[in-house]
């Protein structure tokens, strides 16, 4: 009995997990589909539905790796600190502390990459068309 517990456990929370995903992105098609089907209502309506948003409109996170990053950086060093002074385990809960915390430094860098401006595909044009006096 005991041994089918430690079976099931992992394989109920592994289902459940997919199951989870799962419904999020049966949830996530009904909201396109939704949407989809008021921007055609509107325009059976005559009316100018808004335009839809591109990549460059969104924003992907920089703010939000920039801020992970740090989080995952003092996590590292508070596992460091836990493991390799807490229990006395020497180098290796420090060794374990700095790759969660060398993987925060990565996440900030990439943040600090990401949060460069875009080039425009478009840039705006400049009138230089003599005005009427």
């Amino acid at each position: 009995m005991d041994g089918l517990a430690e079976i099931l456990v992992p394989i109920a929370a592994i289902l459940g997990g997919l199951g989870f995903a799962g419904y999020a992105m049966s949830i996530k098609v009904r909201m396109r589909e939704m949407h989809h089907r008021e921007r055609l209502a509107m325009i059976e309506k005559g009316m100018t539905p808004p335009p839809l948003p591109t990549r460059s409109d969104r924003d992907f996170g920089s703010r939000h790796r920039r801020g992970s990053g740090i989080i995952c950086i003092f996590a590292g060093l508070g596992l460091a600190f836990l493991l390799g002074y807490g229990n006395n385990q020497g180098m290796q809960g420090y060794a374990i502390g700095a790759f969660v915390a060398l993987i925060g430094v990565a996440i900030l860098i990439n943040s600090i990459l990401d949060s460069r401006p875009l080039r425009d595909s478009n840039p705006p044009r400049s009138d230089s068309s003599p005005h009427p006096m």
